[in-house]
């Protein structure tokens, strides 16, 4: 009972760290890649009319950007809760469509957007952008 007891105490204590050191994102990354930040807003609350990706409903903040390149991107990236509801909840209701990637990265999903482009472009786009994100987890849809 006691040895219980502790494991509890950890598990509160390990949570509790995790919601006081969340990683910040303060903001999107200027150049990713090769492509260029050409307007972005910051939302918080979130709007109920960008909460359009399933598991989106919890979202904390929202960062909505297009870039400049070949091809054109627009990113949205939602900052979730801890959990229930959280980042990896997101990422695994999507659902994979043509011209888009989802990721999820410590306390943030987003979806890149490009309707031409391949998901290796996507992919390297993405990767360019999470990079600046703290965290130690990452997974691309």
């Amino acid at each position: 009972m006691k040895r219980l007891l502790h494991v509890l105490i950890l598990a509160g204590v390990v949570g509790l760290a995790d919601l006081i050191f969340i990683p910040r994102l303060y903001s999107l990354p200027p150049a990713p890649a090769q492509w260029k930040l050409a307007s972005h807003a910051v939302y918080k609350p979130v709007p109920a009319q960008f909460k359009t990706w399933r598991g989106t409903d919890g979202a904390v903040r929202l960062w909505r950007a297009t870039y400049e390149g070949d091809p054109l991107i627009a990113l949205t990236v939602y900052q979730m809760p801890w959990s229930p509801g959280g980042a990896w909840d997101a990422i695994q209701k999507w659902r994979p469509q043509p011209g888009k990637m989802a990721f999820a990265k410590s306390h943030y999903f987003g979806v890149a957007e490009a309707a031409n482009a391949s998901p290796e472009t996507l992919k390297r786009f993405v990767e360019s952008v999470t990079a600046g994100i703290a965290g130690r987890n990452m997974d691309l849809r």
